[in-house]
């Protein structure tokens, strides 16, 4: 069973003065390979990394690994567009498709994998959201279907409308943080560093 993926690094990082947050680094590595390196060992592929916001400077960090660079121009648009580029990348005929953020600085291979295994267990036809402690997660992996269903309808519509819109889906509830933590600010930083032991700096 084939199980592509989508990791979205295309948004402008407002909040961080326009730095983007898949550059920072934990144990010396980008974020944005960190997470490709992670969903590619989980067994996700094909796998489409969608950038937009510096493109050109975030793409060398993936460019030796076998990904889909994808460059959403209208990235500004918001995470809808970026989803929807990156599904359009994928091709036809996948069980399922792992849509994942690249600002996730504790998310591990295994989690992943859990993810995925339960999605299996589950027969492979409901989307799956990871859940910690009430709070809900990514990434979240989709049946093909969705993809079909996003594109179909209009540009403004993403995965997270699709989602809404059926209440057909599974959690898994787990105790892993790295499905819930990311970082929006340099605030963020501070937190991680001192509540989580997540040490991040820039390059």
């Amino acid at each position: 069973m084939a199980i592509g993926g989508v990791l979205l690094a295309a948004g402008e990082a407002r909040r961080m003065g326009g730095r983007p947050k898949a550059l920072l680094r934990r144990d010396g590595i980008p974020l944005l390979r960190r997470n490709s390196l992670a969903l590619l060992e989980a067994g996700v592929a094909p796998l489409v990394v969608v950038l937009g916001h510096r493109a050109p400077e975030l793409a060398r960090h993936v460019a030796d690994l076998p990904v889909e660079i994808v460059v959403a121009q209208d990235y500004a648009l918001g995470k809808q567009a970026s989803v929807r580029r990156g599904l359009a990348a994928l091709p036809d005929g996948l069980a399922g498709i792992v849509v994942a953020l690249a600002d996730q600085p504790a998310l591990e291979v295994g989690d992943i994998r859990k993810l995925i295994n339960y999605w299996l267990q589950l027969g492979g036809h409901l989307p799956v959201i990871p859940r910690v402690r009430g709070r809900r997660g990514n990434p979240v992996i989709l049946p093909d279907s969705a993809r079909t269903e996003v594109l179909a309808a209009p540009s403004e519509f993403g995965c997270r409308d699709w989602l809404d819109q059926h209440e057909a889906l599974s959690w898994l509830d787990a105790d892993q943080d790295g499905y819930v933590l990311d970082v929006d600010s340099e605030e963020d930083l501070e937190r991680l560093r001192t509540e989580h032991g997540l040490a991040l700096t820039w390059e």
